[in-house]
């Protein structure tokens, strides 16, 4: 596996030391006249329910938001809404915060060898499933007219991520966050809850190494 410390410079600081949702949301542009952005509304609430589950965490309370749930998150269009740019890197903000936040967590809950025995367990869960071949790695919608993920996109990205894992000085959800399946149905198609439920454990496997990784870091 590669190294998996996180970026210098990255956004996210220590629990604990986010800014807060006004600033968060101050900080983000609108579209330009006439153009179409995410909806403010929907955005503006779920800024907030990031900010609240983050203290949550930190508390050691239930959070309404993980860091699973952002990178799937979808919002409304609407005209002079937030810019879209803007919006996704505010994503991969906060799914990186809550992630920190989750893996402090279960750290000073179990240990941090702990964390990462977890991140052995995942790593082999994953790369046994990506290895298998193209085109068996998931099972089909069940029936016929069933609709799912095209299994030659997610097949293509599976390749993708076994290439990223062996050659990444750091692995990034960047990969994950970038993906996108085409509809099919029938042979041509995976499964959509179960890839998308083995895409949230890629997403889990890469979080843990970064914030396993950068514990070692500072223990040495």
């Amino acid at each position: 596996m590669p190294s998996t410390a996180p970026d210098p410079g990255q956004r996210p600081g220590p629990p604990g030391q986010s800014i807060t949702a006004t600033q968060e949301l101050d900080s983000m542009g609108r579209a330009p006249e006439g153009a179409r952005g995410y909806s403010s509304r929907q955005v503006e609430a779920f800024v907030r329910a990031c900010e609240e589950s983050l203290r949550a965490v930190e508390a050691g309370g239930e959070p309404e938001v993980a860091s699973a749930d952002v990178r799937g998150k979808a919002f409304d269009a609407e005209e002079g809404g937030y810019d879209v740019a803007d919006v996704d890197s505010m994503l991969d903000s906060y799914e990186d915060r809550l992630a920190r936040a989750e893996c402090a967590r279960f750290a000073a809950e179990h240990g941090r060898p702990a964390l990462q025995a977890r991140a052995e367990e995942l790593a082999g869960l994953v790369m046994g499933r990506l290895h298998r071949r193209e085109g068996e790695r998931f099972r089909r919608p069940v029936g016929k007219r069933a609709a799912g993920y095209f299994a030659g996109d997610v097949d293509r990205l599976c390749e993708e991520l076994l290439a990223y894992f062996a050659a990444a000085e750091r692995v990034s959800p960047r990969p994950l966050r970038e993906a996108a399946f085409r509809v099919a149905s029938g042979r041509t198609a995976y499964d959509e809850a179960q890839v998308d439920a083995f895409m949230t454990r890629v997403g889990e496997l890469i979080q843990t190494l970064r914030w396993s990784d950068a514990y070692s870091a500072e223990d040495r």
